[in-house]
């Protein structure tokens, strides 16, 4: 029984000391500069993973992937929860920390929202502590900003952060695109009240606007950052091509892992001279100068 089926190792039992623990140390990262611009630094999951281990000295958990999946799925019920309060027919009661509502405005609610399908009858002790973790970590930019942040560092980090930072750029993006397409459901349920469908559509319309501002300013500067590659090279192929070009020559070289190809497409696109004799070089020879250049050669 169970031959053969693989555990995932995201999967693990919190026990409620532990969540507890997890929650005030999010918590005085709120209270400090990590929630800074409304958005978690890169590092805050290692700060996490350290709080628990101090508390619990003998403990399993780790920031990737125990700490990571624990904050999505708070996310994700965080979200459903904020979403569906934000209905005129649906309540909240403090004492019980459970929704309130009728049976009829639940089965016309529900129709629009499938993941609160399991929300109503469970009480969400800690919704007060998500409110004051996530706050304004809506669909308004804030995750897209995070996205940003993560593929700027990914870009411009050294060598030593790629696993790391490419671990929560995942996260950020994934988070991005739930919270987006749960307020959009939420816009296409809401409407049988066109004053309130008014005012969400707004909403979503100013956080549209803030996310692509700021993913039109990032693809501005990429845009400069590997132009002025371009012209350093003197070669005739757009950016984009040369981008492609390089990645593509450079991760069939054998005998590299992931890292290493990402340290050397780093330093080549750096490297204009470099470049050029690594393009000229045979396809036997181009594995040696690879190694040359992560020896510091």
């Amino acid at each position: 029984m169970g031959a053969g089926k693989k555990s995932d190792k995201r999967r693990r039992s919190w026990s409620q000391c532990e969540e507890e623990v997890l929650i005030t140390a999010w918590k005085d990262l709120v209270a400090n500069v990590w929630k800074a611009n409304n958005g978690f630094r890169i590092g805050y999951l290692q700060l996490l993973e350290q709080s628990m281990a101090n508390t619990f000295l003998s403990t399993d958990l780790h920031a990737i992937p125990h700490i990571n999946s624990k904050i999505h799925v708070w996310k994700k019920n965080y979200s459903s929860i904020f979403t569906t309060l934000s209905r005129g027919s649906i309540g909240w009661n403090e004492s019980t920390k459970m929704i309130e509502v009728t049976d009829d405005a639940w089965e016309s609610y529900v129709k629009t929202d499938l993941n609160a399908r399991l929300m109503r009858f469970k009480s969400w002790p800690c919704y007060n502590d998500w409110c004051e973790i996530f706050g304004k970590d809506r669909a308004t930019g804030v995750n897209a900003q995070d996205f940003v942040e993560a593929l700027n560092d990914i870009l411009n980090g050294d060598a030593q952060k790629i696993n790391q930072t490419t671990e929560e750029f995942n996260d950020h993006l994934q988070e991005f695109v739930e919270d987006t397409e749960s307020i959009c459901a939420s816009e296409i349920g809401g409407s049988a009240s066109k004053k309130k469908k008014g005012n969400r559509k707004k909403k979503l319309k100013e956080g549209e606007d803030q996310i692509y501002e700021m993913l039109g300013t990032f693809c501005e500067k990429t845009d400069t950052r590997l132009g002025n590659i371009a012209r350093r090279i003197g070669h005739k192929f757009d950016i984009s091509q040369k981008h492609k070009e390089v990645c593509t020559t450079v991760g069939k070289v054998e005998g590299l892992n992931l890292q290493e190809k990402l340290q050397v497409s780093k330093f080549l696109i750096k490297n204009t001279k470099e470049l050029e004799l690594f393009f000229s070089l045979p396809d036997e020879a181009k594995g040696e100068f690879a190694c040359m250049i992560l020896a510091g050669s």
